[in-house]
């Protein structure tokens, strides 16, 4: 059995600092967020993500600026970023059955940040700019699976959003939800913590 798991919200906390970016960066092209948004937007690559919230607040700006000055957003928040509880003790225990990979949304820079400064190691790293489609196509997992050489059958993904658990069970791979997401999970557990493989 090989473990992917997403990123944002699952093992670091950094939903609330990407939740503050788009308010600030909205904000700074004159719109208001709309919280009702957020179950829609969540674990969505880059590329996707700035149109829907450009159409969905009413917002004329440029994409390009916009994903810019997000991304800048939201680095400059990440001094707080911590760890999730259990983030580290998942992992471990993944490690022990078997290739581990991180298939996110998240942009590359990101990713490569957050690895930086947790000193995390896997086998496969996998970020939604590198395919065609995000969450919920299910292309970053099977991305996943091929650089893990595995097929998606063999493949347990850990996710906390319904585009995430929508996009790994597209791939034909087992889902552990995590948290309160929507959609058609294999098992569910409150946190990390409670996580058994």
């Amino acid at each position: 059995m090989h473990v992917v798991f997403d990123l944002d919200g699952i093992l670091i906390d950094s939903e609330p600092l990407w939740s503050e970016a788009i308010v600030e960066t909205l904000a700074g092209f004159g719109a208001c967020y709309r919280p009702e948004t957020g179950p829609f937007h969540r674990g969505m690559k880059m590329g996707e993500l700035v149109p829907f919230l450009l159409e969905e607040h009413g917002c004329a700006a440029d994409p390009r600026a916009f994903a810019e000055r997000l991304l800048a957003a939201l680095l400059a928040r990440f001094p707080r970023l911590q760890c999730l509880p259990g983030a580290e003790s998942a992992l471990a225990l993944a490690r022990a059955k078997g290739r581990i990979a991180l298939a996110s949304g998240s942009p590359l820079a990101v990713i490569r940040h957050v690895l930086g400064r947790f000193r995390w190691r896997f086998d496969a790293i996998c970020s939604s700019d590198e395919v065609p489609r995000g969450k919920p196509a299910p292309d970053v997992f099977l991305l996943a699976a091929r650089r893990l050489l595995a097929a998606p059958s063999e493949c347990l993904v850990i996710e906390d959003s319904a585009n995430g658990i929508a996009a790994a069970k597209a791939a034909g791979m087992r889902v552990i939800a995590v948290g309160d997401a929507r959609g058609e999970a294999d098992v569910r557990i409150a946190s990390l913590e409670s996580l058994v493989l």
